[in-house]
């Protein structure tokens, strides 16, 4: 994510990325993990989502695949996902993050697979977990502001798990999908922390 302004991000000593370790010296103190890939901070949205992209093709193939953004409050999860999406930010291809990258390729394929007379189907749904709850993003809130009603993890008698009472929109291109990710990031549960103005 681009830097925030005011805030030394890195209290180590010295960070090292040498392919796909990542090695951190904090007082004395040597950590080393190694990743699948590991990209410095001149990486941008685009070098990353070439390593995610694998990812959208085996999905596209009918493999289950999962995109996970972990760290800390202010580390960047949020703009590496949904730069470009996101409210009062700047548009612009070299912003877009891994979900309009993702929606493009999704309709992409879809396009290509019409010309062959298939036909692809594509609906989405939108939920956060905030506080150990799942909360569906495109359900009209009970209360006109962020509150919505908590919903349920289940297990199928086929043991495929869902949630219950899940939204789910059909959508017909990208822009459509683009639009609908919009509405779901506005209603999501936002607070300050110490670290971020609007985590």
């Amino acid at each position: 994510r681009p830097p925030q302004s005011g805030r030394d991000d890195l209290d180590v000593d010295s960070l090292a990325i040498r392919g796909d370790t990542v090695q951190l010296i904090r007082k004395q103190r040597t950590f080393s993990a190694q990743f699948d890939a590991a990209l410095d901070g001149e990486a941008d949205q685009r070098s990353l989502f070439s390593h995610i992209r694998p990812a959208c093709e085996a999905a596209l193939d009918g493999i289950n695949a999962t995109v996970l953004a972990y760290g800390q409050t202010g580390s960047g999860k949020t703009h590496t996902i949904f730069g470009g999406l996101l409210p009062d930010e700047e548009e612009g291809e070299e912003r877009t993050g891994i979900a309009g990258r993702a929606l493009h390729q999704i309709f992409e394929h879809a396009a290509c697979a019409a010309t062959c007379g298939t036909r692809v189907m594509v609906s989405a749904s939108m939920l956060e977990v905030y506080n150990e709850t799942l909360r569906d993003l495109l359900l009209p809130s009970v209360d006109g502001g962020h509150e919505r009603p908590a919903l349920a993890l289940r297990e199928s008698e086929s043991r495929e798990t869902y949630v219950q009472g899940l939204t789910e929109v059909p959508l017909h291109d990208a822009a459509a999908a683009v639009a609908l990710i919009r509405r779901a990031l506005r209603m999501r549960a936002i607070r300050a922390t110490d670290a971020n103005a609007r985590s």
